[in-house]
Parts: C-alpha cells; sequence; structure tokens
C-alpha cells in the first residue's frame, strides 16, 4: 500500500465505524449499505479483516484459573452492522448483529470460501437468548459453556517481528499460508537457488494487500524448503514512518515490500503486488545472471 492516504483512510473509517456501530447501532437504525460496484467497493455482505480487534478465549481450569486457550481473528461486515469471529482453535465459528447482540454460531466448515476468507452473507441460526454485552471501551464479551469469548482493541504490531509470533497474533497468516499454493515450477527454481539471501519484508498489520502477498511469501519459502533463503519480517506503522531507521536505510515507501538482500545488499525488491506472482517474482530475483555466475 503506497500512501497512507490511499488506503489507511479505509482503515480509520472500518475501525471508527465499528466502534461506533459496537456502541451506539443497538439503538440507532441500520446505515445503508455500501453496494456493490465495478469499482471494486465491496458488497454490504462481504467481510473485511479488522486487523483493529482481537479475538481472545478464555476457559475456566481446575487448579489453573482462568487461562487464554486460542485466539483468532474478526471481521467487520462491510456495512458494519455485523461481526465474524473465526478461532483458531475449534469447528465453530460466529456472526455477531452489532444492532440485536445476537450471536449466531455456525460451523467453520461451511463459512470459509476456497481462498481461506469468510463468504459473503454467511450466517447461523441464531441461539435463542444467546447474547453479547459490550463496555464504555467497545470490549465485545460472551459466554459458551465454561469459555468466555472476548473481542478487543489489539496492540499494534511495530518493528521485526518472528514469524511465529505473527501467526500467533494475527492466526489469518498461518491459515492463509497453509490455503496457497504456489507454482510449482517457480518452486523448484527457488529450491534450487544457491546464493544465500535474506528476504526482508516489510508490512503492515493494517495493510489489506499484505494479507495476500505475505501469505504467498511464506508458502514459497515453506514449500522450497532452501536453507540459503532467510526470512526477516519487519511491521510498520499506518504512515510508513516507523521505525524510522529501519524505513530510512531501506527506502521504504509501500507496504508490502520484500527485499532480497546479498551480503547485505539488494539484489531486488518487489513492492505492493506481485507483477506475476510472488513465487515468479522472487525467483525471477534470486535466479539470475548473477545466480547463474555463481
Amino acid at each position: 500500500m503506497r500512501s497512507f492516504q490511499r488506503h489507511g483512510v479505509l482503515d480509520i473509517r472500518r475501525i471508527g465505524a465499528i466502534a461506533a456501530a459496537i456502541l451506539i447501532a443497538f439503538t440507532t437504525a441500520a446505515t445503508a449499505a455500501e453496494p456493490a460496484s465495478a469499482s471494486g467497493k465491496p458488497s454490504a455482505q462481504a467481510w473485511l479483516e479488522n486487523a483493529g480487534m482481537a479475538l481472545r478465549v478464555t476457559e475456566s481450569v481446575p487448579n489453573a484459573g482462568t487461562v487464554t486457550i486460542t485466539n483468532g481473528e474478526v471481521y467487520d461486515r462491510a456495512d458494519y452492522q455485523a461481526m465474524f469471529l473465526l478461532p483458531s482453535a475449534g469447528d465453530f465459528a460466529y456472526v455477531l448483529d452489532l444492532k440485536t447482540q445476537q450471536i449466531s454460531p455456525l460451523p467453520k466448515s461451511g463459512a470459509l470460501g476456497a481462498d481461506g476468507n469468510p463468504r459473503p452473507g454467511i450466517g447461523g441460526a441464531t441461539r435463542s437468548g444467546a447474547r453479547f454485552d459490550t463496555n464504555a471501551e467497545g470490549r465485545i464479551h460472551f459466554a459458551e459453556g465454561a469459555r468466555e469469548i472476548f473481542v478487543e482493541a489489539a496492540p499494534p504490531l511495530l518493528g521485526p517481528i518472528a514469524r511465529a509470533d505473527l501467526e500467533t497474533r494475527y492466526p489469518g497468516y498461518a491459515r492463509r499460508t497453509r490455503v496457497y499454493q504456489p507454482d510449482v515450477a517457480m518452486i523448484a527454481k527457488l529450491a534450487a537457488a544457491k546464493l544465500p539471501a535474506e528476504i526482508l519484508v516489510f508490512f503492515g498489520s493494517w495493510c489489506q494487500i499484505c494479507k495476500h502477498e505475505l501469505p504467498a511469501l511464506l508458502a514459497t519459502l515453506d514449500a522450497a524448503r532452501n536453507p540459503n533463503l532467510k526470512l526477516a519480517l519487519v511491521a510498520v506503522d499506518e504512515n510508513v514512518a516507523e521505525p524510522k531507521d529501519l524505513i530510512s536505510q531501506y527506502r521504504i515507501i509501500a507496504t508490502p515490500t520484500i527485499l532480497v538482500l546479498v551480503d547485505g545488499q539488494e539484489l531486488g525488491r518487489i513492492e505492493e503486488e506481485a507483477k506475476v506472482s510472488v513465487e515468479a517474482d522472487l525467483a525471477g530475483i534470486l535466479v539470475g545472471s548473477r545466480e547463474g555466475g555463481r
């Protein structure tokens, strides 16, 4: 995402709208739905991942107190009148109606499309009497037997982060990585690459393009299984201004930016969306004249 003005405004509008919906939609009329259009604007029934909110599931365990047993993903419906909660463990997801506060459980198997994202228009049978509550800060809470489910503000990611930590805090990255099927011909090229390289990725947890391109990269590296290719991740803020030193050093102006570094020097980069595919663009950088000369 090349500029805050181009993409950040959408996220601020979405976060602001969902906060307002949580606090006042229960007593106001539903707002007009966003219509689908040729410009690519999502339909009212589409789901948009909300990186500003986190899902946490806890359970009361004898002799251990209350423990967090899993986390998950939070989506806003494009009309901002519902949320979709996808715990990273268990068989069920939940649709929350923000106006009525009703909870609709539904099996995960029918909730996700082939791309690993929630299907537009999904909903379950509303459980009679089952409702959630919300506090003044906008935190949502409801109980499922011994388990309690919370939706609350997510601490922003900023700076270097290990892949395991990213996938724990944002399990959607791991789920989309499992779904992505890279081109086998490109994987063969990357698996054979002999040039030791660092794959340095600048991304935003708020960035919609990153949610597709970064899992594609992770799946590509997993499939190539080449020990010469080392991954490093750096999370940036919505203005692509912090962490300042790293952004200045590598001249980062867009997210995601995938840098291929050899001996600390840039061999090539992929900015925003890949020209062909992440695996093809990466192979084009790595398996070139310099690689052939080694």
